[in-house]
């Protein structure tokens, strides 16, 4: 008989089977029933942790992201100058989308969109602005140290670049390159950044 799992190993065993049911399931919606089952518990203890199968991905998308080593690091951001730093912010962020658990991500929210579920909509949302905004806060410090800016821009032009290279995703299906977020920091991102940042 096997020994009863409780809190953090219990959490961790789950978000395991969920982030493997993810892989091989390629991304189709998820129930409790199956995570339990291949998780040797129960549905009532998923319900105790998690609403609904949504929560319960989102939570493990969150966990292994901490983990992921196609997260950006923020050490690496300072590439010397602000348009190098957006750029380079830019790209992985682009390229990070279709790997590892980003891809997972974009998986949801489209689900979410398809389904014109608010709550989800908005959770995810959240938990993308909360990460982009880390990063761009790495960009203004380090903008602000160099004395390319003397304040923080609006957060709505800190989020601007990462909204376009989402549409661009998207709704183009193709994730923009090196060149078009270059060009995307050079027309657009770094004059508002510059403009509204003195």
């Amino acid at each position: 008989m096997g020994t009863r799992r409780r809190g953090d190993e219990l959490e961790t065993a789950i978000y395991q089977v969920t982030y493997q049911l993810l892989a091989t399931n390629n991304g189709t919606a998820l129930t409790f029933s199956q995570v339990a089952k291949a998780a040797h518990t129960s549905r009532t203890v998923l319900y105790r942790y998690w609403e609904s199968p949504f929560d319960l991905v989102l939570a493990t998308l969150t966990h292994y992201r901490q983990q992921d080593p196609q997260s950006m690091q923020l050490e690496h951001i300072d590439q010397g100058s602000l348009r190098a730093d957006l750029i380079y912010v830019g790209t992985s962020f682009a390229q990070a989308a279709t790997a590892g658990v980003s891809q997972y991500f974009r998986q949801l929210f489209s689900l979410a969109v398809d389904e014109q579920d608010q709550r989800q909509l908005a959770k995810i949302l959240s938990l993308s602005t909360t990460a982009n905004l880390t990063l761009m806060q790495q960009v203004v410090e380090n903008a602000r140290r160099r004395h390319e800016l003397l304040r923080t821009p609006p957060q709505a032009t800190l989020l601007a670049m990462f909204n376009q290279i989402r549409y661009v995703t998207m709704i183009g299906g193709a994730v923009p390159g090196e060149i078009e977020i270059t060009r995307l920091v050079d027309d657009l991102i770094l004059p508002a950044m510059q403009q509204l940042g003195r």
